[in-house]
């Protein structure tokens, strides 16, 4: 809709301009353009691929980042209802396996992890229809510690700081978009 704001003020400006040009019978000064207004938009409409891609980035990066918050905090709460709002199947299983494990371990991430995605293919004849997306993810400005006592844990100095992330995101019966798999490959640094 915003798009349209500025042709329709334009439009609103020009007929205000005449209604005033025609009530005074002094002649109305010609309206100067406005160099803030914009013509309307006359980019084509996406495509359902980029419908798609778009849709599927707004699922992984919400998953990711409700991903990050449960790591911060693994025994707040029962997480397994959330991670099903944004995966599925296989990445929905392992992201609760990885809540219990830190449960058990007793470890928790400190600050935030990133990622910077990008999709490589969409698939709409798959079924179910499919994205794929490749991220770099981040976590120089994260570490993980004990939780009871926020000792940092020591990582392995061979460990990259930044690796890729196969992403897979499936659309569902529902027309929904789900993470499906989080295939990390830690060996390649991006």
């Amino acid at each position: 809709m915003s798009r349209w704001r500025p042709a329709i003020a334009a439009i609103g400006a020009a007929m205000i301009a005449a209604g005033a040009a025609c009530s005074s019978p002094e002649a109305a000064p010609e309206p100067r353009p406005n160099p803030t207004t914009a013509p309307p938009s006359t980019s084509p409409p996406p495509t359902p691929e980029e419908v798609a891609a778009e849709a599927a980035l707004a699922v992984y990066e919400a998953a990711f980042e409700l991903d990050d918050r449960i790591a911060q905090a693994p025994g707040s709460g029962d997480w397994g209802p959330q991670i099903r709002e944004y995966s599925t199947g296989e990445a929905a299983t392992k992201a609760v396996e990885a809540v219990d494990l830190y449960r058990e371990l007793g470890i928790r991430q400190e600050g935030p992890a990133s990622i910077e995605p990008e999709v490589t293919a969409v698939d709409l004849a798959a079924s179910p229809p499919t994205v794929a997306i490749r991220a770099c993810y981040d976590d120089t400005t994260s570490d993980l510690v004990y939780a009871q006592t926020g000792v940092p844990i020591p990582q392995d100095p061979n460990e990259l700081p930044r690796w890729w992330i196969q992403v897979t995101v499936i659309q569902v019966p529902t027309g929904q978009w789900l993470v499906s798999s989080i295939e990390p490959q830690t060996e390649q640094a991006c």
